[in-house]
């Protein structure tokens, strides 16, 4: 196990720019040299895909104090950093920027939604199954909007703070928030967390809910168990954010 739990606290409030805010603290037990890793493969994904040309702004620090770092002359991915004798904390500003246009790549941030990746705001410690590095997040949304994930979350006005869990459940674990939603209930365990740019978008049919009812229903009978607490289907319905069908544990 990592020793420590890593905290991650993301702004993601400028819609208007279309750029995420990021801090993170990553505890050290001991001074000398640390690699630090952008994550390049991804749950669903059959390519190293991670966005690391949109990654911005990375600086590092420890008791206030700037650490230099480098980046590794053939994993571009990679980050060395001396730790310094008495840190017991590396502190992590980055930003995350999202498309804007679709020649740049996928659009995850417009003036009414947003798709959150954590893989693509956090950077993690080299040398540990990722299942093994604890993880605290939190993430300001704009004012008024609703963050849907399969991680539970307490929410306080604009703050959702997720619950302790692993990066690897972390990353496999993303976030659609908006400032237009709809909950569909499928079943006790199942959800459509729907997000749209217009209210006008959100509105089903008896018929068309029974569909994915049904489709659930069935998967039950066919494999006679549900390995999730809960699964919730995040559905952006929008000509502005960018379209992305990935399937995740929950």
């Amino acid at each position: 196990p990592y020793p420590g739990t890593i905290t991650l606290a993301i702004d993601a409030t400028d819609t208007k720019q279309g750029v995420f805010r990021v801090k993170q603290r990553i505890p050290v037990d001991k001074a000398g040299p640390m690699v630090l890793l952008f994550p390049q493969w991804l749950p669903g994904n059959h390519r190293p895909s991670g966005q690391l040309e949109k990654l911005a702004g990375l600086k590092i620090s420890a008791g206030g104090q700037p650490v230099a770092w480098t980046r590794d002359p053939v994993d571009m991915f990679a980050f060395h950093v001396d730790v310094p004798v008495g840190a017991d904390a590396l502190d992590i500003d980055l930003q995350f920027l999202s498309a804007t246009a679709g020649n740049q790549g996928r659009v995850v941030m417009t003036p009414n939604l947003i798709s959150l990746q954590w893989n693509s705001m956090s950077l993690y410690p080299a040398g540990y199954f990722t299942r093994q590095i604890p993880i605290e997040a939190n993430v300001t949304y704009p004012t008024g909007w609703t963050a849907a994930s399969a991680l539970k979350a307490t929410v306080a006005g604009s703050v959702y703070r997720y619950e302790k869990t692993n990066y690897e459940v972390l990353v496999d674990s993303p976030v659609v928030a908006g400032r237009y939603y709809k909950k569909f209930d499928l079943s006790p365990r199942v959800v459509i967390d729907a997000f749209a740019d217009a209210p006008a978008q959100l509105v089903a049919s008896e018929a068309q809910v029974q569909a994915p009812r049904n489709m659930v229903d069935q998967a039950v009978k066919v494999f006679g168990a549900q390995h999730y607490d809960t699964y919730h289907f995040l559905f952006p319905i929008s000509d502005e954010l960018g379209g992305l069908g990935v399937a995740h544990h929950r």
